[in-house]
Order: C-alpha cells, then structure tokens, then sequence
C-alpha cells in the first residue's frame, strides 16, 4: 500500500477503518461465493485505499483509480481467454450509467464533484456491468442516498463522495439478485 493510503488508514476513525475492513470482507466472501465475478471484487478491493484517502484529502489518487481499472480490464480478459461471458456491452453501458451524472455535476460544478470520482465511477460501473448495468443504478442510488444521509446527520457542507461509491457499489454487487429482482420485475421475488 503507498505512504498516503497507510497514512489516510491510520489518521482516519475508527468508523471509517470498520468501514474499510467490511468492504473488503464483503468483497472477499462475495467473490469466494461465486455471486460476483472476480475482476469486479478485485476492483472494489483497489479502490478501498483510493477512497480512505479521499476521506482524509478529497481527492481520489489516479494511481488508485488506475490500479484499480488496470486490475478489472486484466481480470475480464482472462475471464474471456478462459471462456467465460464476459457482458461487454453491459460492462460499457454500466460503466456509463454510473459515470455520465458525476460528469454532468463536475461539468456544472467542479467544487461538488471532482473528477477523481468520475473517473473512480467508471471503473465501479463497469465492475457493476460485469453482472447486469442496470446494477449501476442502485450503486448510484445507494452512494448518494449513504453520501447525503451522513452529510445531513453529520452537519458538514461537503463531503468526500468517493467512499460512497465504494460502500455503494459493494452493496448492490453483494446484494446484485435483491437489485435485479426488483429493478426487473417491480418487488423482491
């Protein structure tokens, strides 16, 4: 792990660490379970680090982020040389369904949104789109329903984004048939 993630660990709460350490277990069991594809979990576990370091400096370290792309795209063409489905279009259409709101908010704003996260939700809906795109709805869902939850009940005016995405994405990945049962057919099946 790089100086400012060991760095961004240990100045961070107690919260944040227990969240850090879910994520990753719930990545870790998703992906041992078989439920979620592999580069999709390996994809979340890059971007912990990216999303600590957000808490501490608001900002999303493209060495993360890039890690974190490098290690699904290398994940999925393997799936691919081994014969598995690999969902291209899906992956693409994930990876925009998450990514083009941020882009409109960073493009009107740039102080609301940065672009570490757009950037960061690329890599996320795809790792969604692996499984389904419509996934990148309740990732996106999720992420600003938790980001403006705790920013409410915390009081602050801003908030570092990027860690919702995380907890976000993991969620509906680790939760993906709830999601697609009821974005498909109206209610949990």
């Amino acid at each position: 792990m790089s100086d400012e993630a060991i760095t961004a660990w240990h100045s961070g709460s107690a919260l944040t660490r227990a969240a850090a350490i879910a994520i990753a277990i719930a990545a870790v069991l998703s992906i041992a379970s078989g439920r979620i594809p592999t580069a999709s979990g390996l994809a979340i576990l890059a971007l912990i680090p990216a999303a600590l370091i957000d808490v501490r400096e608001r900002r999303i370290p493209n060495t993360w982020v890039g890690l974190s792309g490098a290690v699904f795209v290398f994940s999925t063409a393997l799936s691919a040389l081994t014969g598995h489905d690999t969902k291209v279009v899906s992956i693409v259409a994930g990876a925009l369904t998450l990514a083009l709101p941020l882009l409109a908010l960073h493009l009107i704003s740039p102080n609301a949104m940065g672009f570490g996260d757009v950037k960061a939700a690329v890599v996320l809906g795809a790792a969604l789109g692996a499984i389904d795109w419509q996934l990148s709805l309740a990732g996106l869902a999720l992420a600003a329903g938790l980001a403006a939850t705790v920013g409410t009940l915390s009081g602050v005016r801003t908030i570092a984004f990027g860690p919702f995405l995380v907890i976000g994405t993991t969620v509906a990945l680790a939760a993906n048939p709830i999601f697609l049962s009821v974005i498909t057919n109206g209610r949990v099946a």
